[in-house]
């Protein structure tokens, strides 16, 4: 995971404090780290 890789601190303790899975169901944070990784 390259989490660290994004320069948003704030999305840092996010996904530490929430499951991956919640943000695999909202499908909009996965398209901007589909984003994200592809730059």
């Amino acid at each position: 995971m390259k989490i660290g890789w994004i320069p948003i601190p704030t999305l840092n303790p996010l996904l530490l404090y929430f499951p991956l899975h919640y943000y695999i169901n909202n499908g909009v944070l996965v398209k901007l780290f589909m984003v994200r990784f592809s730059v």
